[in-house]
């Protein structure tokens, strides 16, 4: 296993639970956390396809108003 695949199957760990956590939390504000954290395993997934645009997408999507 090279250190690209690590990497990649880190972040799909860290992104399935937190989506997980999104479902399952009782409370709202884990939940946004729990969310802000799957979106950012969203963007690790577009850093390591180096598609950098698509990788801020999701980033800027957190901080809108």
């Amino acid at each position: 296993m090279s250190a690209a695949e690590a990497v990649y199957y880190i972040i799909a760990v860290v992104a399935i639970l937190s989506a997980l956590g999104v479902v399952l939390a009782g409370n709202i504000v884990h939940a946004a956390i729990f969310f802000i954290v799957a979106l950012g395993g969203i963007a690790g997934f577009y850093l390591i396809l180096s598609v950098e645009f698509l990788a801020l997408v999701p980033v800027s999507y957190t901080h809108l108003p």
